[in-house]
């Protein structure tokens, strides 16, 4: 039976059902606390209990730990008794710690949550204020602010302490009559394909600009080079001292701190950086997709957060004609089955803003969405980000044609882009990769030493590959709407693999694992000068 759960989507479409974990805990430091100091008050608690233990992820803007415990006898899952000793030791470093508690995670997969007390609420449209404020009241719920991407949209604060019934508040307040949705803010760490670095090194050479020719860039950026184009790379940041980004970076926001640009915070940051130069950086050492297109970065990066709302909306806000998200839900493991049917729902803010930029955006033509579709071997249908009705997702096959040995399938994956791939020897053992030249964060933050990386892997490399093709797209003719920005890319796409895969879908040739294919350059530019000269034709 769940421990807890609530309500995502209009009448209650998808229950997520969450059980408490024994082997899992979640510890918040006071702001301004040194951090070694802290790790140093937690650690010297652990010591003194029967326990091996691991930080499996780690919020600094929240300054949120997540450990993983196991017992040191058995190397099995320690007991709820040993877990609640540990919590009540937790709690007496009142000094350092702000909180220390159970953590949940998902009722059908080893997924932890974080529950922050916030909650996300949106009354119906035509909720009358002084209902709205009783409510507000009669739950003690602080108004944090009022979301501008939806009518009568909140984000407010439960009372102090609430803890875990923040759940059972979120189903009360669903009941009423004058609300539309309410479910708490929950975060987990985003997925990401790990970069085999021992394998890479395998060749001396790589050749790290293959796949933009097998989209036949070179051919578009005759005619078009996403000059005047704005790509929004939601991500890590990224490192504006780069020389790939000289010139480029059109204006940027830190989500996290509205007074702060993009940059990486964190020495583990570097991903938002090789994306942005996929899609549309430009040097002497390296070309993107969209080599003249303008970025506009924004960093943010726990999933569930209302800041990758908030992400969407100012993008739109700021003339983003593309946002680019190579981030999604955690991934199943690639080397088994029985993970891969695990439903991970979109939270109801971050669904209404991708509408809102996708609807509003661009003056009313809508904001073009691409999402990675994920590296996890798996349907795409249960990523309820990538499988959102107003985004596009890109899969990732390889320098043969074929799927990559991670890439996410299934409708509604709409097309391909070439990105890295390697041959699975064993669970341990992978050989032979390969993978998309980028930009690196320089220095010793980056991938490698070096201000580039020869050999990026995942849909994350796939997703502002297409950015960047539409940059193209969109420089040749910005009228556009989005409805015909898809139908030029459906009509660009080039049926690679087995020809047998492709069934018709609305009028379209389609293929569970290609979607409708991979996506070349040459052909969007070529086939959006061909639809606006019969327009302007008419």
């Amino acid at each position: 039976m769940a421990t807890k759960s609530y309500y995502i989507g209009n009448n209650k479409a998808n229950e997520v059902a969450l059980l408490n974990s024994n082997d899992l805990i979640v510890v918040r430091n006071h702001e301004k606390v040194n951090e070694d100091f802290v790790k140093n008050q937690i650690t010297s608690v652990f010591s003194h209990f029967p326990i091996n233990y691991k930080c499996l992820s780690y919020f600094p803007e929240s300054n949120v730990y997540v450990f993983k415990f196991l017992s040191k006898n058995t190397n099995n899952p320690i007991s709820k008794e040993l877990r609640d000793e540990i919590l009540t030791a937790l709690k007496r470093k009142t000094n350092v710690l702000k909180y220390a508690g159970k953590s949940l995670k998902l009722k059908n997969a080893n997924i932890y949550q974080i529950y922050t007390e916030n909650l996300f609420l949106k009354f119906r449209n035509d909720a009358k204020e002084r209902h709205i404020k009783s409510v507000l009241k009669k739950f003690k719920l602080f108004e944090k602010r009022k979301l501008k991407f939806c009518t009568n949209g909140y984000f407010v604060e439960s009372a102090n302490g609430i803890g875990q019934d923040v759940f059972d508040q979120s189903i009360e307040i669903l009941n009423l009559n004058e609300v539309n949705l309410c479910h708490p803010e929950t975060v987990v760490k985003r997925k990401g394909l790990k970069q085999n670095f021992n394998a890479f090194y395998t060749n001396k050479k790589f050749d790290g600009v293959w796949a933009r020719d097998k989209v036949k860039a070179d051919v578009a950026w005759k005619n078009s080079t996403g000059k005047d184009i704005n790509i929004c790379i939601i991500d890590d940041g990224i490192d504006f001292d780069h020389p790939v980004f000289k010139n480029k970076i059109k204006r940027s926001k830190d989500m996290h701190n509205e007074k702060k640009d993009a940059y990486h915070k964190f020495d583990e940051e570097k991903h938002g950086t090789a994306c942005a130069s996929i899609a549309a950086g430009n040097d002497e050492n390296f070309k993107g997709i969209a080599p003249d297109s303008n970025i506009i970065p924004i960093r943010t990066k726990s999933l569930g957060s209302v800041l990758e709302a908030d992400a969407f909306y100012w993008a739109a806000l700021q003339n983003a004609d593309i946002i680019s998200c190579s981030w999604g839900p955690p991934d199943g493991s690639i080397y088994k089955d029985n993970d891969d049917k695990i439903e991970y729902p979109i939270p109801d803010h971050t669904r209404l803003a991708i509408d809102y930029a996708a609807t509003k955006g661009r003056n009313g033509k809508g904001c073009i969405i691409v999402f990675a579709a994920g590296n996890g071997k798996e349907p795409i249908e249960y990523d309820g980000y990538a499988s959102h009705k107003n985004v596009i997702s890109v899969g990732a096959a390889n320098k043969i044609d074929l799927p990559t040995v991670y890439s996410d399938y299934g409708s509604p994956i709409f097309c391909v882009f070439p990105s890295g791939d390697f041959t699975i020897e064993s669970k341990n053992k992978i050989s032979r990769a390969y993978g998309l030249r980028v930009a690196d964060r320089i220095g010793q933050k980056g991938y490698v030493d070096g201000d580039y990386f020869d050999v990026f892997q995942g849909t994350s490399a796939s997703s502002p590959g297409v950015a960047g093709i539409t940059a193209l797209v969109l420089s040749v003719n910005p009228n556009l709407s989005s409805k015909q920005v898809k139908s030029i890319l459906k009509n660009s796409c080039e049926t690679i693999g087995n020809q047998k895969n492709y069934k018709n879908k609305g009028g379209y040739p389609y293929s569970e694992l290609y979607g409708y294919g991979m996506l070349r350059a040459d052909l969007a530019v070529e086939n959006t000068i061909k639809y606006t000269n019969i327009q302007n034709q008419k």
